[in-house]
């Protein structure tokens, strides 16, 4: 049975996935008309060459020679890569997979150089799918697990799941079934979570063709008809063919020759209705119709037609280096001619399929694939020893951040401490010099009160001494008026009265002037709280402010006693206070 080969719409970003739907040819060639920069012309090149790949491949392949051309002359490694990949993706096309494999390999080691991963696995991908379709499993062995490394390194789920199901058939024709069942399940998962329904076609044709292997038919026939049902909705006519393909093998194993040349016709049937969409090699599917109905003819004794197709099958094989398919065509063809009695050409075919068959699966083959199998499983443990190193080394530099931080937050939190020890000794010690000094300007204030205070007493004794002293010459005037002559008594009178006048003036003057320098504020505050006092309450007010007596009020007032007692009682109405409570005590607070 021959599986199914995925060259489809799998060139990279190229194809169908950077055809980047319906790019307007006029817009592009207006763009390349207005730039003068050689790397954005061969990019717009390359663009070009994508909008004309489903449509004329011929203009497809001009403008992307002529973009790797302009990207070499300037070392462009951009350019020549999406260029060299286009030129491949054509060449595939024109069913002529050497040179796509030369544009392939070039556009790969710019791909890594510019270290876009993603492209580069896509690229390894279909250089292990031509190795593939030419049977050089240990080559495509190679560049599927380059792709897979990278593939899984970077979770492109996109690839991935195309790299499980060939590394699959390379299995299958190793003949390692259960090996290959591994990889193509996990091509079928990987599918199934991206939803791509026309892949998953391919998958379940492959795991078909094991079992039919293992000689479970009608499981495997079952699977088939899935893949065939997936490839007919999805418009993939050529896969579909590949299915009936299989079918037919299955109906010729069984010796039923007529039903398997039927499957084998619809198969060619279906190869006609795929016009235009398929972007993969239609030859190797071809090829396998062609070869099928040389044999199956030849086994109902149709030579002629069975040597017609066996030749076209055989030199389209070997145009592409299809190498099972020329030692399938040659043997057949051996066969025939040795039948018919031409024994030289029979012994010619037969050598060329000797040569062939050996070349397939040689010890050598097998040693290398042996190789690499090992090697890939030695570089994936090493990957995974390289990626728990990284862990740990992360987890130990983490932890080393940690501690790094945890240390010099210690000190920042001690130095912030500090500093604001530091601030708060100097800010107590601002404070307390600042109590300090306001102690002593309070001091210093509090003597300069008491001096002036003390001078305000001695200024009211002295006012006192003058008052007393007036009121004494008043007194003994007055006493000795009557001794005076009649004509000067008036005299003596006037005199007393003026005498008692102007003192009266001049003490509360001189008194009030002394008490504001001390006291410069009571007067403020006494009419603030108290507005309705009289002039000679607020005097009252005054003198018990210095705690005089009502004997010394009387004495530089020229009030008697009695007339001072009642002052102050009013006083303590006007204001409010009790009887019990203090008045020069009252008044020492305002």
């Amino acid at each position: 049975m021959r599986l199914q080969l995925f060259f489809i719409i799998l060139f990279s970003s190229f194809c169908i996935q950077q055809s980047m739907a319906l790019i307007e040819v006029d817009s592009l060639l207006l763009e390349l008309k207005n730039t003068n920069k050689n790397k954005e012309k061969s990019l717009l090149l390359n663009n070009l060459s994508k909008n004309y790949k489903e449509t004329d491949i011929d203009s497809s392949l001009y403008f992307a020679k002529k973009g790797f051309v302009l990207a070499s002359e300037i070392s462009y490694s951009r350019g020549i890569a999406e260029n060299a990949a286009s030129i491949a993706d054509d060449y595939i096309i024109h069913d002529s997979l050497n040179k796509a494999k030369e544009y392939y390999l070039l556009a790969s080691s710019h791909f890594e150089k510019l270290n876009m991963k993603h492209d580069q696995a896509e690229i390894l991908l279909i250089i292990g799918n031509i190795y593939l379709s030419q049977s050089n499993y240990s080559d495509a062995l190679k560049y599927y697990q380059k792709s897979q490394l990278i593939s899984e390194n970077n979770q492109f789920k996109s690839i991935l799941p195309h790299v499980y199901n060939n590394t699959g058939i390379i299995y299958t024709n190793l003949g390692k079934p259960d090996q290959a069942l591994v990889y193509l399940m996990d091509a079928y998962n990987g599918f199934k979570a991206i939803g791509l329904n026309e892949n998953i076609g391919h998958v379940v044709s492959n795991i078909a063709s094991i079992y039919f292997d293992k000689k479970k038919d009608s499981l495997a026939i079952s699977y088939y008809m899935e893949a065939l049902k997936l490839f007919q909705e999805s418009g993939n006519h050529v896969d579909a063919s590949t299915v009936y393909v299989n079918l037919g093998d299955y109906e010729f194993n069984k010796t039923y020759y007529l039903k398997a040349l039927d499957y084998y016709n619809n198969a060619f049937l279906e190869m006609d209705l795929q016009n235009e969409g398929y972007l993969g090699p239609k030859s190797y599917v071809l090829v396998s119709i062609l070869a099928n109905l040389g044999r199956v003819y030849s086994y109902l004794g149709h030579d002629k037609k069975a040597k017609h197709y066996l030749n076209k099958a055989l030199a389209l094989a070997k145009q592409n280096h299809y190498i099972d398919w020329i030692e399938f065509c040659s043997f057949e063809l051996s066969k025939i001619y040795e039948k018919n009695g031409d024994l030289r050409s029979a012994l010619n075919y037969y050598k060329i399929y000797e040569q062939y068959g050996d070349s397939i699966l040689n010890n050598s083959s097998i040693q290398k694939i042996t190789q690499l199998e090992m090697q890939f499983e030695f570089d994936k443990r090493q990957k995974q020893i390289e990626l728990e190193n990284i862990k740990k080394e992360t987890a130990q530099q983490k932890k080393e951040f940690y501690y790094i931080s945890f240390i010099i937050l210690v000190l920042f939190v001690s130095i912030i401490a500090i500093l604001l020890y530091v601030n708060q000794r100097s800010k107590t010690s601002r404070i307390e010099l600042k109590r300090f000094n306001l102690k002593l300007e309070h001091e210093k204030l509090q003597q300069e009160l008491d001096h002036r205070n003390k001078e305000l007493a001695t200024n009211v004794m002295y006012l006192l001494s003058k008052n007393e002293f007036i009121t004494s010459t008043a007194e003994k005037l007055k006493s000795a008026q009557s001794n005076f002559k009649k004509e000067n008594q008036k005299l003596i009178q006037d005199i007393i009265r003026e005498l008692l006048i102007n003192s009266s003036k001049d003490v509360w003057k001189e008194f009030e002037v002394r008490f504001q320098e001390v006291h410069s504020n009571f007067y403020n505050n006494l009419n603030e709280r108290f507005p309705d006092l009289t002039p000679n309450e607020k005097k009252i007010c005054a003198f018990l402010r210095l705690n005089m007596t009502t004997k010394d009020i009387s004495a530089i007032t020229f009030q008697s006693v009695k007339s001072i007692n009642m002052a102050r009682f009013r006083l303590r109405k006007k204001i409010n206070i009790d009887t019990d409570e203090n008045l020069v005590a009252f008044l020492s607070q305002i």
